[in-house]
């Protein structure tokens, strides 16, 4: 059962993936391309041993869930502070005119120009 042609990646892959997706077994696959049905769980070994690199890689590459939800936490902290300090300076601003207004002077100027 022995194939006199060579049979590319893009073939092998083709096949695997029909046998991956439950449309063929190992033994149609084999008589198929007429290789044996040892050859195809070789490939098919392959192929997972690949596809489950590729999948390991893409979980290191990316952040961690927990640091993503604790970086989260801590942007919506300081944006929070930040809208507390926003309301401080506006309190000030404001006691400063309410008492400027009613002793009559301007305490917005600078204390060393005097």
């Amino acid at each position: 059962m022995k194939s006199t042609r060579r049979i590319t990646k893009k073939e092998r892959l083709f096949f695997i993936e029909k046998l991956v997706c439950g449309f063929s077994t190992y033994a149609e696959v084999a008589d198929e391309l007429k290789v044996p049905t040892k050859e195809v769980r070789k490939w098919h070994r392959e192929y997972e041993k690949q596809r489950l690199t590729k999948a390991y890689k893409m979980t290191q590459a990316s952040p961690k869930t927990d640091d993503l939800i604790l970086l989260k936490q801590r942007i919506k902290d300081l944006e929070n502070h930040i809208a507390d300090q926003n309301i401080s300076v506006d309190f000030w601003k404001t006691m400063i005119n309410v008492a400027s207004n009613e002793i009559g002077l301007d305490l917005k100027k600078n204390s060393s120009s005097r």
